[in-house]
């Protein structure tokens, strides 16, 4: 079969990829073509975009590229009618996604299946009516989402479990690491670690960091430890955050740690931003602060949510 695939970020590209790994089990002459990322080029198939070409956020940033944006989606539907594939597979992204989805369901009869289904449960909820005109098959990786669907708006759901519990099971299961390990491996000193994830994204790092590390530098017995789903293989994103870093932070920040083996380290706690991020501490029973939206926050409000944490954690 042939199945296009579109994701919009680092996650999805993960996500992706272990999608196609285990299609491809189950169908070895599966043809992959996708806008996606590393991850899935590595599983094979065809890249027409990589989803960094995708990635804008904020009302700005997108603003500034309408028109890359606008001829990404039309690149995108004219690829897909062109390619006429078995199967759209859509996986989260759902300001791109739902607009293909809707172009190509009007366009063609090419089955539209959406993995990792929106969380219009949070906010759009009126997107419900274009899921149900437009998508054929969704796929829940949260199991509350089905009562959601199903119950209040009468549209059915496939709850498949959560990729990412998997993938912190597995990691902890092969992995011995302890805190005193951890540290020898990053060349870090004894000191607690916290572990900044400020997203995958420039721009959210641009927004987010800055609060996150000027709100760490009130605890010098702190380490702080940053990590970002795209700071092994972007080179220039390392860049840019070593150049933010230098610029606010008076202490050193590492780089290289990875972020499985952070939520592993019995001292670590994330500060995380990221959608991914807030879950994975959670699967690996690690405290972390989570920010909704860190921009509309001072450094003062970050200090006290932070001091908070300090203050529990020694009560506990």
């Amino acid at each position: 079969m042939k199945y296009y695939l579109i994701v919009g970020e680092a996650s999805g590209d993960l996500h992706a990829s272990h999608l196609m790994t285990a299609l491809k089990a189950e169908d070895p002459q599966a043809d992959f073509r996708f806008f996606g990322g590393d991850l899935m080029a590595a599983v094979g198939g065809t890249m027409v975009k990589h989803y960094k070409e995708l990635a804008y956020m904020g009302f700005i940033p997108v603003l500034l590229h309408l028109r890359t944006i606008f001829a990404n989606m039309k690149r995108c539907k004219e690829d897909i009618v062109a390619w006429n594939p078995d199967v759209v597979i859509l996986v989260d992204y759902p300001g791109f996604n739902l607009k293909i989805a809707e172009y190509i369901k009007a366009h063609t009869n090419i089955p539209i299946f959406y993995y990792i289904s929106p969380k219009i449960w949070a906010w759009k909820e009126y997107r419900i009516k274009n899921i149900k005109r437009d998508v054929d098959e969704l796929f829940s990786i949260l199991p509350f989402e089905v009562e959601f669907f199903e119950g209040k708006h009468g549209y059915p759901i496939h709850y498949v479990g959560n990729p990412t519990v998997d993938e912190v099971t597995a990691f902890l299961a092969s992995s011995s690491e302890t805190f005193d390990d951890f540290v020898r491996a990053n060349g870090l000193s004894a000191k607690p670690v916290i572990a900044l994830l400020a997203g995958s994204r420039k721009q959210e790092i641009k927004d987010n960091l800055p609060d996150m590390l000027r709100a760490a530098a009130s605890f010098r017995w702190l380490r702080p430890a940053f990590y970002t789903h795209a700071n092994a293989a972007d080179s220039s994103l390392r860049f840019f955050a070593t150049v933010l870093f230098s610029s606010i932070c008076p202490f050193t920040v590492d780089m290289d740690c990875t972020r499985e083996s952070m939520f592993v380290a019995a001292s670590v706690t994330p500060f995380a931003d990221s959608s991914t991020a807030r879950l994975m501490p959670s699967i690996a029973s690690v405290i972390s602060i989570i920010v909704a939206s860190i921009s509309c926050a001072s450094p003062a409000y970050s200090a006290i949510v932070l001091s908070m944490w300090v203050a529990s954690s020694l009560y506990c």
